[in-house]
């Protein structure tokens, strides 16, 4: 069985949050939230900072620095391929002025699914691997600190980023996990029913509360038969 051309998957990447906020926070705001989170931490971090040697016309969003630790923060609160030349050009910049510097890139939660798919998600994948790009998303309380692109993705295993979203209420998956479930109740007995082309463009609803009883079952299920034999009734690879 084949997820989305993937053989390899998350049991996070069956679902997606259905957010009833339209729109994201405003550059501030997210500055601010993530301004706050490095003081918290014990950080010297301050905004709008000016690089003043006469060959950069660089200007960081944030400079966060403790001990050795020195981090450049750029937050784009709407985020578009473009945004991506910019932020490759400070993770350069850095490494040759400053080898040991971390770039991370700012924004909010409702972006998340920008940064794992399409063309962006590829660029972003690229830059935390080549360029050790971090990924730093703000939620209404809440503040992720994702130092890699394991990290980013695993953030879906919590039920994704909007779990703690008051404008979260539900999740959505498709045809192709009703199956995988539907089989789950059955007890794993039969095989697995063969999915259509037009299993991908059912949409079904659950509770968030729901989305984790799911999820409990679909590990005590992998549990308790193994994740190899698991994987082979399935016919498709876990991750983790």
């Amino acid at each position: 069985m084949m997820i989305d051309n993937e053989k390899t998957i998350r049991f996070g990447q069956f679902f997606q949050s259905k957010c009833g906020r339209r729109c994201v926070r405003a550059h501030n705001t997210i500055l601010n939230a993530i301004l706050d989170q490095f003081r918290a931490r014990g950080y010297d971090a301050i905004s709008e900072w000016q690089d003043k040697d006469e060959d950069s016309t660089y200007r960081y969003d944030i400079i966060a620095q403790k001990d050795k630790e020195f981090y450049v923060v750029e937050i784009k609160d709407v985020i578009n391929i473009r945004d991506f030349g910019q932020i490759e050009a400070y993770c350069l910049q850095l490494k040759r002025e400053n080898p040991n510097a971390k770039v991370w890139l700012g924004t909010d939660c409702k972006n998340y699914n920008n940064l794992i798919q399409g063309e962006i998600g590829l660029m972003t994948l690229r830059l935390m691997k080549e360029h050790r790009l971090g990924i730093i998303l703000i939620n209404p309380s809440l503040v992720w600190f994702l130092d890699s692109h394991k990290d980013l993705l695993n953030l879906q295993e919590r039920g994704h980023i909007c779990e703690n979203c008051n404008f979260c209420e539900r999740m959505v998956f498709d045809g192709i996990a009703m199956k995988i479930f539907i089989w789950m109740e059955g007890g794993c007995k039969k095989k697995i029913p063969k999915v259509m082309p037009s299993d991908k463009l059912m949409k079904y609803e659950i509770t968030k509360n729901k989305f984790q009883e799911l999820k409990k079952e679909f590990t005590g299920i992998r549990k308790q038969m193994g994740k190899k034999k698991f994987e082979e009734k399935i016919g498709i690879k876990l991750e983790g």
